[in-house]
């Protein structure tokens, strides 16, 4: 009983520290406002991305020109979904696999898109929420195959109905994984698709500060949660994580030009490095 206090006495202080830091306020950076505004009005609307302004996977890949020769040799093999033995990594897998999902339609390769497709919707079903990737929407799926603009309202719609799932049941202790494996699994297509040196690329990179911060934000509201109590360190720890690399930007911010590029490569080191421990599970 106890240790129970402490730990709600410990939660108390820690959501006070955060409130003051964070200002419970969630700002959409400049470069996505409006695309996040004009989503595709056929999709349902996935609540916590909409809340916290997080950007969807296709929402970063719309940045990416088709015409830099895109590989899909990058894409996480769908066999390793066989080898999770945790909710956690499930979660986080499928929140990688949901990213490699929205790439595939995006470069309108229908076979590779119906491959994810199936993947994420048996690391769904492992987790009991197969409302989201459901045998129905599965089948529309297949029926759809020559149409990748169906492929993409279906793969969308199965993930916002997944996340929108979670988060009206409470289940924080697999809504965080998912999100945060989907995060940097964008990312690291992103950085990936193209030269990292690209300038567009360059650009996009040091333009996602806001949604580090916001993604932290929602981190730190899962922390609150009862559901999450189980994977309280896991989380602390993907935060302090990400605040090193916010750390980065606005280290970035203030060293002099010709030093600017070895923060770069940092800000991209640091990125695949906690893209791969996620893979390994190493929180």
């Amino acid at each position: 009983m106890n240790k129970i206090w402490v730990g709600i006495i410990f939660l108390s202080i820690f959501s006070l520290m955060s409130c003051n830091k964070n200002k419970n306020h969630v700002t959409p950076p400049q470069e996505l406002e409006n695309l996040l505004n004009t989503r595709d009005s056929f999709t349902v609307q996935n609540h916590v991305y909409d809340k916290y302004h997080l950007p969807l996977p296709l929402d970063l890949y719309r940045f990416i020109t088709k015409t830099r020769n895109c590989s899909t040799d990058i894409l996480l093999d769908v066999s390793l979904a066989q080898k999770l033995i945790s909710d956690k990594s499930r979660a986080i897998y499928l929140g990688f696999y949901n990213a490699d999902l929205a790439y595939c339609t995006f470069l309108n390769n229908n076979q590779l898109s119906l491959k994810y497709f199936k993947v994420s919707k048996n690391l769904a079903n492992e987790l009991g929420i197969e409302n989201g990737y459901s045998d129905q929407l599965y089948k529309r799926f297949k029926n759809n195959e020559d149409n990748i603009d169906s492929l993409k309202k279906l793969a969308n719609e199965a993930y916002n109905r997944s996340c929108n799932f979670l988060q009206d049941n409470n289940k924080y202790n697999i809504l965080p994984f998912i999100v945060v494996g989907g995060w940097f699994e964008s990312l690291h297509i992103l950085i990936r698709s193209c030269n990292e040196n690209d300038p567009q690329i360059q650009k996009i990179i040091l333009n996602q500060e806001q949604n580090f911060k916001n993604l932290q934000k929602f981190l730190y509201d899962a922390l609150l949660e009862s559901s999450a109590y189980y994977y309280y360190d896991d989380l602390k720890k993907i935060i302090k994580f990400i605040q090193n690399i916010i750390n980065l930007y606005s280290e970035y911010k203030i060293v002099l030009n010709n030093k600017k590029p070895i923060v770069y490569k940092k800000i991209i080191k640091s990125i695949n490095n906690y893209r791969n421990q996620l893979l390994n599970g190493k929180l």
